[in-house]
C-alpha cells in the first residue's frame, strides 16, 4: 500500500521528454488527466516517467476502454487510435523494457452521469425548465459513474497497487436509461415534464454537416448519437457481475437516489 499525497505538475512544454523530467523526479505516480489534444503528448510523460523511475503512471482514459470497439462511430475513432497508441506504448513497451519496475493502470468509467446532467442539457435533461431531450425511444441503455466514485477508483487503485497493476479496470455507479432517468425527475419534482424527442439519425447527419462546414457544436451531436442511437449498443462499459467496482471500492448506487441529490443541490444555488 502506498501514502497517498497528491501533487499537480505544471509545464507549458509537452514536445520533449526532458520537460517533464524535473517535475517528474521523485513522483511515485502519475495520473493524467488531459484532454482530447493532449492524448498522443502523454507518450512524451510517459518516457519522462520511466526515466525518472516513478512506478506508476495512469493514463488519461476515463471514457469507454479504448480498445474495445464500442461500435464507435468514425467521427469518435481518430482519439480511440491515439489512446491504444498511448496504451501499447505502456504495456507493450514499458512495461516489458522496465522488467516490471514501471506499470500502469486505467480505469473506463463510461458517462459522467451526475456532471453530465447538471451541466449539459444536451444530455437530455434541463432542469430549470424541466424539458427533456429524448433520443430515439430513450430506451438504450447506458452506463455512468458518479464523480465522486472516479475519484475512489483513483484512489481504490493506488491502495491496491498489486491487484491494479497493468490492469484496465472498468467502474459503473449505475445502469439506466434517459426514460427511467425522466420517470425519476418527473416524481421528485412532482411535475410533468415537456419533452422533446430528437431522432439520432437526423443528429448525426446535422453534426457531419457542421463538421464538414467547420462550424462547432459537432461533437455534442455526434456524441449524444454515439451515446443514445436505438440499438447502438455503446454504452454499457461493463456488466454489474464483470465490473472492478469491488476491486477499488465503488459501489453501485441508486437511480432515484443520485436524482434527488441533483435536484436538492439545484434547490440550493
Amino acid at each position: 500500500m502506498w501514502r497517498l499525497c497528491f501533487q499537480q505538475i505544471k509545464t507549458d512544454d509537452f514536445s520533449s521528454v526532458d520537460s517533464f523530467k524535473d517535475a517528474l523526479r521523485g513522483q511515485d505516480a502519475i495520473i493524467s488527466v488531459v484532454g482530447v489534444g493532449g492524448v498522443s503528448d502523454q507518450i512524451n510523460v510517459i518516457d519522462a516517467a520511466v526515466a525518472t523511475s516513478v512506478h506508476r503512471f495512469m493514463p488519461s482514459e476515463f471514457g469507454n476502454h479504448s480498445e474495445s470497439d464500442h461500435k464507435r462511430l468514425p467521427e469518435m475513432r481518430a482519439t480511440q487510435t491515439q489512446k491504444i497508441a498511448v496504451m501499447k506504448h505502456l504495456a507493450e513497451e514499458k512495461v516489458v523494457e522496465t522488467e516490471g519496475r514501471f506499470s500502469w493502470t486505467a480505469i473506463a468509467v463510461g458517462n459522467f452521469f451526475d456532471w453530465s446532467i447538471k451541466r449539459f442539457p444536451d444530455f437530455g435533461f434541463d432542469l430549470p425548465n424541466k424539458a427533456a431531450r429524448l433520443y430515439d425511444s430513450g430506451n438504450e441503455p447506458i452506463t455512468g459513474v458518479l464523480i465522486d466514485s472516479v475519484g475512489q477508483a483513483v484512489v481504490g487503485t493506488f491502495l491496491n497497487p498489486t491487484e491494479t497493476a497493468n490492469k484496465f479496470l472498468r467502474i459503473r455507479s449505475l445502469q439506466t436509461t434517459q426514460n427511467q432517468i425522466l420517470a425519476a425527475f418527473e416524481k421528485i419534482t412532482e411535475s410533468k415534464w415537456s419533452v422533446e424527442r430528437i431522432s439520432t439519425k437526423e443528429l448525426y447527419r446535422a453534426g457531419k454537416e457542421k463538421l464538414e462546414n467547420g462550424e462547432g457544436g459537432w461533437i455534442l451531436d455526434i456524441l449524444c448519437t454515439q451515446i443514445f442511437a436505438d440499438g447502438g449498443d455503446r454504452s454499457i462499459v461493463a456488466t454489474r457481475e464483470d465490473s472492478d467496482n469491488s476491486l477499488v471500492g465503488v459501489r453501485e448506487v441508486e437511480l432515484a437516489d443520485v436524482i434527488r441529490d441533483i435536484v436538492v443541490e439545484s434547490r440550493d444555488m
